[in-house]
C-alpha cells in the first residue's frame, strides 16, 4: 500500500479498513453538520418549550416537570437525543461518502429523536391529568394594523406581475416562399 499519509483528502480511503473521509465539498458537509446540530438542539430543547401543564405532548399538573419523575424522564429522553445526534455528526463530518448515506444518517437521526419522544410520551402518560376547564385570557384591544397589512397584498402582487411577468412571444409570421 503507497504512503497513507500522502494518499489523506477527500474521498480517499484512509487504513486498510476502508473508513472513508468525507467525499462532499466543504459547503455541503458544514450544511448537513449544520442540520443534524439544529434538529439535535430542537429534539433536546422541544419537552420544555410547552406550557408548564403540557410535558411531552401529555396533560400534567402544572409542577409536574420539577418532580423526580419528571426529570428523570427529561434526563433520559436528553441523554439519548444527545447520543444520536453526536453519532449523527460524526458519521457526518468523517464517514458519509455520498448524499444518499447523509440523507440516511439525518433521517435516522430524526426517527430515533421521534422514538425517544414517544418514549418520553409513555413514561409520562401514567402521570396524566385532566385539562382545567377554566380558561383565562387577557383581553386588550388589538391594533388592525397586522390585518390592514393583508389589502397591501394586491397592489403588491399587481406590480410585481407587471415587473416580472415573462414577454408575450412575437407571433411566427411565415412568409410564402418558406412554405
Amino acid at each position: 500500500m503507497a504512503n497513507i499519509a500522502s494518499q489523506l483528502g477527500p474521498g480517499v480511503l484512509v487504513g486498510e479498513l476502508g473508513v472513508g473521509l468525507n467525499s462532499f465539498n466543504s459547503g455541503d458537509s458544514i450544511v448537513l453538520i449544520a442540520a443534524a446540530l439544529l434538529m439535535g438542539i430542537f429534539n433536546y430543547l422541544m419537552p420544555v418549550l410547552t406550557r408548564p401543564e403540557i410535558f411531552f405532548a401529555v396533560t400534567v399538573p402544572a409542577g409536574f416537570r420539577s418532580t423526580a419523575a419528571g426529570l428523570e424522564i427529561l434526563r433520559q429522553y436528553r441523554i439519548a437525543v444527545v447520543i444520536v445526534t453526536a453519532v449523527a455528526l460524526l458519521y457526518l463530518g468523517f464517514v458519509s461518502g455520498s448524499e444518499s448515506s447523509a440523507t440516511l444518517a439525518l433521517v435516522l437521526q430524526a426517527g430515533v429523536c421521534a422514538g425517544a419522544f414517544l418514549w418520553g410520551r409513555a413514561q409520562v402518560q401514567p402521570h396524566a391529568a385532566l385539562p382545567t376547564t377554566e380558561r383565562e385570557a387577557e383581553l386588550r384591544d388589538q391594533p388592525a394594523l397586522p390585518f390592514m397589512m393583508f389589502l397591501l397584498v394586491p397592489p403588491f402582487a399587481a406590480i410585481a406581475w407587471a415587473l416580472l411577468k415573462p414577454h408575450s412571444p412575437r407571433p411566427c409570421v411565415r412568409s410564402a416562399a418558406t412554405g
